[in-house]
């Protein structure tokens, strides 16, 4: 990271160290602005943060068994799902035992 200084109308430069900055924690939809101080001269810089959402569920691997007769319980063992998020960052595989840990509500059809 880099600020640019402006010391008067005929004197400026890129700064690329000695500079300090507030927001050092992981940022949160609340966090509007970020302010740079360079020896005591201040600036904000207005920032916007979005919420990771997931945008799409896929299934990695399939389950075991793909094949049932009527009356037979739903197994999904070894099945292997992945989210990809509004980011485009995309979790780690995981089963379906695991979807509420990465924000899936799991319903029931009826």
């Amino acid at each position: 990271m880099s600020l640019y200084i402006s010391y008067s109308a005929y004197s400026r430069a890129w700064v690329y160290s000695d500079f300090s900055y507030d927001k050092t924690e992981p940022l949160t939809t609340a966090d509007t602005a970020v302010t740079f101080d360079y020896h005591g001269f201040k600036v904000q810089q207005k920032i916007t943060v979005t919420a990771k959402k997931p945008s799409k569920l896929s299934v990695i691997t399939a389950p075991d068994k793909t094949d049932y007769s009527v009356g037979d319980k739903l197994d999904l063992s070894g099945l292997r799902l992945r989210l990809t998020y509004n980011n485009g960052n995309k979790s780690p595989a995981f089963t379906a035992d695991q979807l509420e840990q990465y924000g899936v509500k799991n319903r029931t059809w009826k």
